[in-house]
């Protein structure tokens, strides 16, 4: 969650203030769900005390989370885990006076989708928290839909709130898990961790933001116990910081691998010990000499940097690498919105199936059925919504066709295998 601020007249739509307390709390949410949270908020927050519930064009939510599909199924599964997921708070300002209570909450209390239109609310704890934030962090909407990752996400809302100090503090791994939204069963090894969440997540708030931000690790004995995160600010965009432009040194070159290609100390270090100095100078120059580096277009430029060494970039392969490692970045991303896609479509056609099974069963079989989801229901965010609408509600109704296909298996055995489902779908598109 967001308080809409105003860092300047011309960006007053697009800059959120959010709660220190949901920045720094305890849930596991995909980049998807995390980016609509912002979105509803940034969206709802003039009338978050005087209206009960929130009207919000699908087209406009997807502009503000910078999905480009069209299929709502993507926007309707994000908003059941928005309902189902709950957050607590405070992890990090617990120790702080009138911070000391434990306070949880849905991060939506409810939603419904009707033609081009989502409505939606937030329970009373939730709108009361958000609307006047004591301490808060700028979350600027337009990087927000940007990021690839869920973690570079959440560790640029952790950091945004500690900019004026240039520093986090430190926090234990455990909490730092919480804070990503690591699910306990993954990366328990800090090697795994740092790999596929640090990593990641430091080279996409480097590279999107004006932040630079590096991290340093206090060990005990052998074992990583806690992080804390450098934050300094890009002085011109994202291109090279003035301070790390001079390289007349080895001291500055180290610098300028930190602040400007994302790399940590210990990285840049090994990097000054592998590779000649010059040698370093001559790759770094004709990186930054090239289009795509000067118009932000080299995704995961540690990566990037690490193959210019490796291979000897020359001025006359230098962008034609860049070019394939862009058209590489830019075919999985595809790759993955139509796997989403796919994967979406068919979990509609199978709705649509048990439902027309489950329509066909007798009186007393469909009332046992309903019986039970009822009761199961009583024990979830979803039961004012199922009270009020039944299953009416497509969010509701969605919940009962995964308990149909979940306990009522049979209703779904007539339906085509998912490989079945795309031959049938690419046949009848080929045909048009």
């Amino acid at each position: 969650m967001s308080n809409l601020t105003v860092a300047s007249s011309e960006r007053r739509n697009q800059v959120l203030k959010k709660h220190v307390g949901t920045i720094h709390s305890s849930n596991n949410i995909s980049l998807l769900q995390r980016k609509i949270a912002n979105a509803l908020l940034h969206h709802a927050y003039h009338d978050l005390l005087t209206k009960d519930f929130h009207e919000i064009h699908i087209s406009q939510l997807c502009k503000l989370i910078g999905y480009r599909g069209h299929n709502q199924r993507v926007i309707k599964d994000a908003l059941v885990s928005l309902i189902s997921t709950v957050i607590e708070w405070n992890l990090v300002d617990k120790k702080k006076p009138g911070s000391n209570q434990w306070n949880a909450s849905s991060i939506i209390a409810d939603a419904s989708i009707e033609g081009p239109l989502c409505t939606y609310s937030y329970s009373r704890k939730m709108r009361e928290l958000l609307h006047k934030p004591e301490i808060y962090g700028l979350i600027d909407m337009q990087l927000q839909s940007q990021f690839t990752s869920s973690y570079g996400l959440a560790l640029y809302e952790n950091c945004s709130r500690f900019r004026k100090i240039n520093q986090t503090p430190w926090f234990d791994v455990a909490t730092f898990r919480m804070l990503m939204g690591i699910a306990d069963s993954k990366y328990k090894r800090f090697s795994d961790l740092k790999k596929a969440v640090i990593d990641i997540a430091l080279s996409e708030v480097n590279r999107l933001t004006s932040m630079v931000v590096t991290l340093e690790m206090k060990k005990v004995g052998r074992k990583i116990t806690s992080l804390k995160f450098y934050i300094n600010e890009k002085k011109i965009g994202r291109a090279i910081v003035d301070k790390a432009t001079s390289t007349d040194n080895c001291s500055d070159l180290s610098l300028k691998l930190v602040q400007a290609y994302g790399f940590t100390h210990k990285q840049a270090s090994g990097i000054l010990e592998q590779y000649e100095e010059t040698y370093v100078k001559e790759k770094m120059r004709i990186i930054e000499s090239s289009a795509p580096f000067r118009e932000g277009k080299i995704f995961h430029l540690p990566n990037y940097f690490r193959k210019a060494l490796e291979d000897d970039f020359q001025v006359n392969n230098s962008s034609n690498a860049t070019h394939h490692v862009q058209q590489d970045y830019e075919k999985e991303q595809r790759r993955q919105e139509q796997i989403r896609e796919f994967s979406s479509n068919y979990r509609d056609y199978l709705f649509e199936v048990v439902i027309e099974n489950y329509d066909q069963l007798v009186t007393d079989k469909r009332k046992d059925i309903l019986k039970v989801f009822e009761e199961r229901v009583a024990l979830t965010l979803l039961e004012k919504t199922y009270r009020e609408e039944g299953l009416k509600n497509i969010l509701v109704r969605d919940r009962f066709c995964e308990y149909l296909l979940q306990e009522h298996g049979a209703l779904a055995e007539n339906a085509m295998s998912f490989e079945q489902f795309i031959y049938s779908s690419a046949t009848a598109n080929a045909e048009h």
